[in-house]
């Protein structure tokens, strides 16, 4: 199985929690997605993929966002776990004026 076709895998509940808990720290430090993606050593196209829930990933490489977000792979993993999984995620998508 190609790496692609392993990301491409159903989303699950835990990876987009934990994708949306990255996105929100990165935020929450004004970091871009390209910046974190090059001190994590990822491409950002595979970082976006994991902050929107949309492939799965290993704890290496949710280690190493942790390393580059200045935090602790528990504390990142408590963040998510502290999010109420019945409330919709926000989006932050900028919506385009027609």
């Amino acid at each position: 199985m190609s790496p692609r076709a392993e990301r491409a895998l159903p989303e699950s509940q835990a990876a987009r929690t934990i994708g949306s808990t990255i996105r929100d720290t990165r935020l929450e430090q004004n970091m871009t997605m390209e910046v974190l993606a090059e001190r994590a050593e990822l491409s950002y196209q595979y970082l976006s993929e994991i902050e929107r829930g949309r492939c799965n990933f290993s704890i290496v490489v949710l280690d190493r966002i942790a390393l580059a977000l200045e935090v602790s792979l528990p504390a990142l993993i408590l963040k998510a776990s502290e999010q109420d999984p019945g409330k919709p995620q926000r989006s932050r998508r900028v919506r385009r004026r027609r």
